[in-house]
């Protein structure tokens, strides 16, 4: 009988375990949605337009060099 209640036990250790990693993930993925919306945050600096390498992948991928794209 003992060796059935302590299997029990440890069964309900390891779900309550499981229970309290599900938490501590889902806290996690909190934080992290928190930190990206604090880095968008208005008063943070802005870049404008594309940078350099963006500029020129564009124009060497639309055809006409771009000018298309802009106007």
């Amino acid at each position: 009988m003992q060796f059935g209640r302590t299997s029990e036990r440890i069964s309900r250790q390891i779900e309550q375990l499981k229970l309290r990693l599900e938490e501590l993930e889902s806290g996690a993925a909190e934080d992290a949605t928190k930190a990206e919306s604090e880095a968008a945050d208005p008063a943070a600096p802005i870049r404008e337009g594309p940078t350099e390498a963006q500029a020129a992948a564009r124009s060497s991928a639309t055809p006409g060099g771009g000018a298309s794209a802009r106007r």
